[in-house]
């Protein structure tokens, strides 16, 4: 979805920023974020990226997912 609202023009990457000298626990240098542009989670995992799309929906700039469907229905 990032790349998509990215390509759309709806949402662009943020300025990369130096890391905190004090790193999370959870802080995984292996993660890759194309949102911040940095290490420590990855992209499907961003929770800054998941609060601006669920702006964009509020703002009527991009329509809400459907939900999921049931297996079986």
């Amino acid at each position: 979805a990032f790349r998509i609202l990215v390509r759309e023009g709806d949402l662009k990457p943020l300025e990369p920023q130096p890391l905190p000298k004090t790193l999370p626990l959870s802080h995984n240098p292996a993660d890759y974020c194309a949102f911040q542009q940095q290490t420590g989670h990855g992209t499907d995992n961003c929770s800054r990226l998941c609060h601006e799309v669920q702006d964009l929906i509020d703002d009527g700039v991009i329509a809400a997912p459907a939900p999921a469907k049931s297996i079986g229905t």
